[in-house]
């Protein structure tokens, strides 16, 4: 089932002009796939500067803050374990697919965590400013905008390698980046 829709996918690329692709890591994807490197254009994803700023006088009562899909390969449920046994407090927007069964895994677990659901755009910037860090434990990522809103409001960042995030942090500089790339 997979291979079939990826061998119609990759078709309908090849007969494009163009194709546009939003970092490195995708682009790669669509090499690998077949499609001819001039036919790839990169145009990374872009965030309002002005919306997302640093504010060093918010307090920090925000351990950890994601903010994601609620699906499998987003790991969230890593989050969780992680922060439940550091004692962290957590906190997650966004909805999906996985909301009860991270919901019950804070239970089991007795976490402090927060589940916000969808949060609106305009008031992302002040959880990001209230949060000491921010993780993105996805398996799949290309350019995340709210990795890319994180570290515009500066907020340590943690993510993982091989997933298009080590295109927006730079390892122990401005973030950590986790795992293996291979």
């Amino acid at each position: 089932k997979y291979k079939l829709l990826r061998s119609i996918f990759t078709a309908s690329l090849n007969k494009s002009t163009a194709v546009i692709v939003t970092s490195n890591y995708l682009a790669n994807f669509c090499i690998n796939w077949g499609i001819p490197k001039d036919k790839i254009h990169l145009i990374r994803n872009a965030v309002s500067s002005s919306k997302f700023q640093f504010n060093i006088d918010k307090k920090k009562d925000i351990d950890v803050l994601c903010v994601s899909r609620l699906m499998v390969l987003k790991g969230i449920n890593e989050v969780i374990k992680v922060c439940a046994e550091l004692s962290l407090k957590l906190v997650i927007a966004g909805s999906g697919p996985e909301l009860k069964n991270l919901q019950l895994l804070a239970t089991e677990l007795a976490c402090d965590v927060t589940f916000l659901g969808d949060v609106e755009q305009i008031k992302l910037p002040d959880l990001y400013s209230r949060s000491r860090f921010f993780v993105l434990n996805s398996q799949f990522e290309s350019t995340s905008h709210a990795l890319v809103e994180a570290r515009l409001v500066g907020v340590f960042c943690i993510s993982n390698l091989g997933t298009g995030s080590d295109e927006i942090i730079k390892h122990l500089f401005d973030g950590l980046l986790c795992g293996d790339a291979n």
